[in-house]
């Protein structure tokens, strides 16, 4: 074999190992990508997952609201009818 033969040999792999070099890399920033994409996928499932907890205890928030506010009501009716009962009381 000659020196040139050899030469473009040499050449040849140093071509094919930057190839192979430039493959890896995009291979790597692929990888990247898909995972940052990944990330992504787990925190819209986590936010979708908590918003379907909100919603899902929504109604016995506005139930147990409704029976509080009726609840006081009925109290400030309690005390109403028992000063007016004390009233009529003291009156008559």
């Amino acid at each position: 074999m000659s020196d040139l033969d050899l030469r473009e040999q040499l050449t040849r792999i140093d071509s094919a190992l930057a190839e192979h070099r430039r493959i890896d890399a995009e291979i790597e920033n692929r990888l990247v990508e898909r995972r940052r994409i990944d990330a992504e996928i787990d925190r819209n499932a986590a936010e979708r997952d908590r918003r379907r907890q909100e919603i899902k205890y929504q109604p016995w928030i506005a139930i147990i609201g409704g029976v509080t506010a009726a609840a006081a009501l009925m109290a400030a009716g309690a005390g109403i009818f028992a000063a007016g009962g004390a009233f009529l009381k003291a009156m008559g």
